[in-house]
């Protein structure tokens, strides 16, 4: 059942390059690296694309709709989609002039499911099919077509995020999606020096092989693997009564995925793990 929160917020979309250190270039992509090389090997879509638009739109990760809602890219809710939404007010262009709307957006459980969605938004959406034929290193005609097909309104758009992407080097993680991808060699002196601890620490959690699962995503994978994770909710919920609950699973080349450990996260962002 579809959810709207309303909120007299504002949100800043798309927003200035300026304000903002090296300092949190690096947080960044330390802590957001790792999930848009794997979504470069996943659907083929640029990781400095990923990156860059995520950066743009979300402020380095520090708008209130990243930080309340998980949603990093300015995704807004439309009829097919089926999860929470949320109300905003949020600047646009129309016909070159900026102007300030209240837009539905969707909001997610974690950040992971933003960047997933963002994915699959792209992928599945017909006025980006002709992007992924431009293949995940060619960043620049990413940035063009998706300003092209309508992603975002402002008419500079293409141009904030090849800035983005060549001021900061996020083409190295292009390159390293596909040297983790083909399983080549990672010569650390190959990438900027200023990437260089955010590719450290994308290549250690890129080790682990943890995914966010939600409930809904387990059913028909696994009957056993359901009932213990329910079991186990079930069981934490009558001290933690929450509003949502995360699980966190490893895959494995087994038929069943592996139970590690269960994550129970409100929407408010607290936290219980066990």
């Amino acid at each position: 059942m579809l959810k709207i929160y309303v909120r007299f917020l504002f949100v800043l979309l798309p927003l200035s390059l300026m304000g903002y250190t090296q300092e949190d270039v690096t947080d960044f992509t330390s802590n957001y690296g790792y999930i848009a090389v794997r979504q470069s090997i996943d659907y083929d879509i640029p990781a400095s694309i990923i990156l860059a638009q995520a950066f743009l739109e979300s402020r380095h990760g520090t708008s209130d709709l990243a930080v309340q809602y998980n949603n990093f890219f300015g995704i807004k809710s439309k009829r097919n989609w089926d999860g929470g939404a949320v109300l905003l007010r949020s600047a646009e262009y129309h016909h070159h002039r900026r102007i300030v709307k209240t837009s539905k957006f969707r909001y997610y459980a974690t950040p992971e499911d933003s960047w997933r969605d963002h994915s699959e938004f792209l992928a599945s959406g017909p006025r980006y099919r002709k992007l992924f034929a431009l293949g995940s290193m060619n960043y620049r005609g990413w940035a063009r077509g998706l300003q092209r097909a309508g992603y975002a309104t402002d008419p500079n758009y293409a141009k904030k995020l090849i800035r983005l992407i060549e001021r900061h080097h996020f083409h190295d993680f292009d390159r390293l999606a596909v040297l983790v991808k083909y399983n080549r060699d990672i010569v650390m002196e190959r990438f900027d020096v200023a990437n260089r601890e955010s590719i450290a620490v994308c290549l250690e959690r890129l080790r682990t092989p943890m995914a966010n699962v939600r409930s809904r995503d387990l059913l028909n994978t696994s009957p056993s693997a359901t009932a213990d994770i329910q079991s186990v909710v079930a069981e934490a919920r009558d001290d933690h009564p929450l509003k949502e609950n995360v699980f966190y699973i490893y895959l494995s080349d087994e038929d069943e995925p592996v139970i590690k450990e269960v994550a129970l996260t409100s929407l408010r962002g607290s936290d219980v793990e066990m």
